[in-house]
This record gives C-alpha cells, sequence and structure tokens, in this order.
C-alpha cells in the first residue's frame, strides 16, 4: 500500500508497527514497535488509512496485524506482515 512522503530524506529507512483494528478499514492504534526513530510519528499516518483487513461478521473482534512501513526517495509504502504460527 503506497503512503506518500512521510519523511524527508535520501537514505531508505524502515520501521515495524503493530495496528488495531476494530470492525474498521482503518486502525484503531497503531504501535511503533522498532526501527527508525524518524518512522515513529507515522503512526498518526497510519490511523489514517484504510487497510485490506476482512471480519468476519458484526461482532467486536480485533484484529492485530504486523506490518513494515518502508520509505526511500520516492516515497513511502506499508506491507502488512504474513501471521506466523
Amino acid at each position: 500500500m503506497k503512503l506518500g512522503t512521510i519523511v524527508i530524506g535520501s537514505k531508505p529507512v524502515s520501521a515495524r508497527f503493530n495496528l488495531v483494528f476494530d470492525n474498521s478499514p482503518r486502525p484503531e492504534r497503531a504501535e511503533f514497535v522498532e526501527g527508525d526513530e524518524s518512522l515513529r510519528s507515522a503512526s498518526e499516518q497510519l490511523r489514517g488509512k484504510d487497510f485490506p483487513v476482512r471480519f468476519p461478521d458484526v461482532s467486536s473482534v480485533k484484529i492485530v496485524r504486523r506490518g513494515l512501513l518502508s520509505c526511500g526517495g520516492t516515497g513511502c509504502s506499508f506491507e502488512l506482515l504474513p501471521i506466523e504460527k
């Protein structure tokens, strides 16, 4: 998923985030886990984006997904990581 520019800089940077979804394609929370500190403030921008998350029904289920935010000279992108066993 393309996000546009989040940080200004020439070197590539990346960080891992945990996203918490509550019956919405927009995350309720986006928590910085590890990575380049210049991306810590991207949590607010991630909460404003719609992600391809599907819920089984209209229950009160929350989904937690891990993702990798990568930024370079052409902008930033966010990749949802596979769920580990």
